[in-house]
């Protein structure tokens, strides 16, 4: 029998399209998340739920972002919730599990470089509660890895779910100064369970796309392609380099034009779609 993968936040975007990646290679995976529940922030929870497991791998895609700020949180008790699950909760699974893999964030920089990239070596520069808490969720000793990453999907929050929740012929702003590489969400799903079935890669990696859009562009494409009826302008957002590369893997997630015919196909038919 393989070796049983769960992935954790398994109701969100990123765990959704961890488990279906994970399905697509017949790979003997549960989700926890949505009818299975657990508590990443309290070891009780963590140590309830994995000792049903023998040694699994973990693909922890849990964690509270700052946008739920906006959905009825008072900001104390979503500051703790945030540390519990973005800074306490790898430490816990990693504390119950074979292996871990954790996804972190192209956040824990702040982006103030002005060309060049932040690579594994590159002196984290987190700033605010959320970066903050995920820089200190982060797991890297062996046998355990840390993915730090960036990408966008169609979940309850988000870029491209603000753009399909814009009012008919909208006019929204995209951003020339910001520069970004991230990826498609099930794009960068198969890139994580593919370094997941790696017991070599262990520490931490970047996993960073081909190229390095502005969010001006990436605005512009995910607008024309999805609600074609709003009205794109580029304004000034502040200097932002948010660009990741890695030293130790070779680019390995699709172009983006790849990317973005896959994202259409997948949401573009059913724009209202969750």
């Amino acid at each position: 029998m393989t070796q049983q993968i769960i992935v954790t936040g398994a109701g969100g975007m990123l765990g959704r399209a961890v488990v279906k990646a994970a399905h697509a290679r017949d790979l003997n995976v549960v989700g926890i998340g949505g009818r299975i529940q657990i508590d990443v922030g309290f070891i009780d929870s963590v140590r309830a739920v994995l000792s049903r497991h023998t040694d699994p791998i973990v693909i922890n895609c849990a964690g509270i972002v700052p946008p739920m700020a906006s959905e009825g949180w008072r900001p104390a008790l979503l500051q703790q919730a945030m540390w519990r699950a973005n800074a306490y909760g790898p430490h816990h699974l990693s504390a119950s599990a074979g292996r871990l893999i954790h996804v972190s964030t192209d956040c824990v920089f702040d982006g103030a470089i002005q060309d060049g990239e932040y690579t594994e070596a590159s002196e984290p520069s987190a700033v605010g509660d959320y970066a903050e808490s995920k820089l200190a969720g982060e797991v890297t000793q062996p046998p355990h890895l840390t993915i730090r990453g960036s990408f966008i999907g169609l979940g309850r929050r988000g870029l491209v779910r603000w753009i399909l929740d814009q009012p008919e012929e909208g006019h929204i702003f995209g951003y020339q100064d910001w520069a970004w590489n991230g990826a498609y969400v099930n794009d960068f799903a198969d890139a994580v369970v593919d370094l997941a079935l790696k017991p070599s890669m262990t520490g931490l990696v970047h996993l960073a796309g081909p190229e390095v859009l502005t969010k001006g562009q990436l605005v512009e494409w995910l607008a024309g392609m999805l609600r074609p009826d709003i009205t794109v302008e580029q304004g000034d957002g502040g200097h932002r380099r948010m660009v990741l590369a890695s030293t130790r893997i070779a680019p390995i997630l699709t172009p983006w034009y790849v990317m973005l015919g896959r994202l259409h196909d997948d949401y573009g038919r059913h724009p209202t779609g969750s």
